[in-house]
């Protein structure tokens, strides 16, 4: 395997303070909890958000890990790999359907199964503030493996559903279909964004309407079939 140069995408660098803040308000409660019940805790919030934040950047790293080794396996060479919030693959439009199909469904693969192990070992865990953190970063997982799933460009989902129709559809009409998919998925959650006030709905609306204009940029572009 050639080198490989890795990028770490914004929505990361902001994404990573504003977990590390919510992981360390969430484990001061947990190691209150594990003072008062068992009169001890493994570490203080502090720690906890650091280590916590330090799983996040490991999930995001084996997601698109996952994209990157399954890409070699199937013959499509990637020289890049950015780090994204969401765990994003980019994939050249020229590689054939059936290969971006099952490079994007690796990375969502490993989240969902990195979820499931960590489920469990929360579930065998008797000390209560690891067993939080733990739960904690097995429902950060699970998040990104089935965000990752919604049917919208850059999303690995846009990309499994593009791949899917463009058999039967075609190239142009398929990738049509799924921009303007996401485009009505990111009007309504930014809808719901404004009406919950909520800060990841409105990051996700940026990510998915983003995605949707560059690869409607990225259509216009002719294309030649690798396979």
């Amino acid at each position: 395997m050639g080198r490989v140069g890795v990028e770490v995408h914004i929505s990361l660098l902001v994404g990573l303070p504003l977990f590390a803040l919510w992981a360390a308000q969430r484990m001061s409660v947990a190691v209150m909890a594990s003072l008062l019940t068992h009169g001890s805790a493994l570490a203080g919030p502090v720690t906890w958000a650091l280590v916590m934040t330090l799983g996040l950047v490991l999930a995001v790293t084996l997601h698109q890990m996952a994209h990157l080794i399954v890409a070699r396996w199937v013959g499509v060479a990637i020289d890049r790999m950015t780090l994204w919030a969401p765990g994003i693959v980019r994939l050249p439009r020229a590689i054939v359907p059936a290969r971006r199909v099952v490079i994007a469904l690796a990375g969502p693969l490993v989240s969902l199964t990195g979820a499931f192990v960590t489920h469990l070992c929360a579930y065998h865990q008797t000390q209560l503030d690891v067993r939080v953190a733990l739960t904690a970063l097995a429902d950060v997982q699970l998040a990104l493996g089935l965000i990752d799933l919604v049917p919208a460009l850059p999303l690995d989902g846009g990309v499994l559903l593009e791949a899917a129709l463009e058999p039967h559809w075609g190239r142009a009409r398929s990738t049509s279909l799924v921009i303007t998919i996401g485009r009505c998925l990111a009007i309504g959650l930014a809808l719901s964004s404004v009406l919950l006030a909520s800060s990841p709905s409105i990051a996700m609306t940026a990510v998915i309407w983003a995605g949707s204009e560059a690869a409607a940029e990225k259509a216009r572009q002719p294309v030649v079939n690798l396979r």
